[in-house]
């Protein structure tokens, strides 16, 4: 991550909100058709993994650069220097294909 801001812990991902989204034909989506506290962003930061009972990690599916949804209510909202950032459980959030 370039900022800095701070390292997710455990399973935990630090995503930027993306304010407008594009559709694959080109329309821009503006954050208020965006409704159900759905939100696009893209993961800057990945915590580490945590441990099953057995001990082994359990991998992360995501990866820096991913662009996902995510449920503004299931993260933390972190708005640093005027960014605004989300960081949640990393099982809360859908992977964009």
């Amino acid at each position: 991550m370039s900022d800095n801001i701070f390292k997710p812990l455990n399973s935990n991902v630090l995503v930027s909100i993306v304010e407008k989204v594009e559709t694959e034909g080109g329309v821009l989506l503006p954050p208020t058709v965006m409704n159900h506290g759905i939100v696009t962003g893209v993961i800057l930061d990945i915590g580490d993994s945590v441990l099953d009972v057995y001990g082994n990690a359990i991998p992360v599916n995501v990866e820096i650069g991913d662009t996902v949804y995510f449920v503004r209510t299931q993260a933390i909202e972190v708005i640093p220097n005027s960014n605004k950032y989300l960081v949640g459980y990393k099982s809360l959030i859908g992977k964009a294909v």
